[in-house]
């Protein structure tokens, strides 16, 4: 029997709800983009990962744009995209995310979510996970947490003084907790 890995469902279905469908397939689901009439359901896509959430009528570009998404995010998990590209996958808004990791300046905790802040972006991404979980996605080597609340990309410190470390855009504390990390840079 093949594998499945991409899932087009509707929302409403005779005997199931595609919601209901896809919470059953439970961890192992394929990737899942759903396709239906009814907005008010997109906060359960959103829980259940979904890729993306079409509303019908379909538009051709929208659909061409899920479809690139599907792709890249299989490429990303099978490992077959170019490490020159690195990047993770968030959901934010309804949908999956990628972002580049050359592009993260900083991701900043807010309990429950995580704004991730994106070089020469005004709008940070916002996604429901702890900073935790977020930088077990990270390369270690690559982004640092300083703070409770922050974390850093180490390609956009431009400086350190006096317990502060200055980005690009802005000056973030560093928590006391987390002074040694810093002190060993400048070693």
């Amino acid at each position: 029997m093949n594998k499945i890995d991409l899932l087009f469902i509707d929302i409403n279905m005779p005997d199931i709800s595609g919601v209901d469908l896809v919470r059953a397939l439970g961890d192992n689901k394929p990737m899942v983009i759903f396709t239906t009439a009814y907005k008010n359901f997109a906060y359960e896509g959103f829980e259940l990962q979904a890729l993306d959430y079409l509303l019908k009528p379909i538009d051709q570009k929208r659909f061409a744009a899920a479809i690139e998404r599907a792709i890249e995010y299989h490429e990303y998990k099978s490992g077959d995209s170019n490490a020159e590209d690195e990047a993770i996958y968030v959901h934010s808004e309804y949908r999956t995310i990628k972002i580049n990791l050359k592009e993260i300046e900083y991701p900043e905790s807010m309990q429950d979510y995580v704004k991730i802040y994106l070089s020469g972006n005004s709008k940070p991404i916002l996604t429901l996970q702890t900073l935790k979980s977020l930088l077990e996605k990270l390369p270690e080597k690559q982004f640092v947490r300083i703070h409770r609340s922050y974390a850093i990309s180490l390609k956009q410190v431009k400086s350190i003084h006096n317990r502060k470390v200055q980005l690009h855009s802005i000056e973030l504390p560093v928590g006391t907790s987390y002074i040694d990390t810093i002190k060993g840079w400048s070693a």
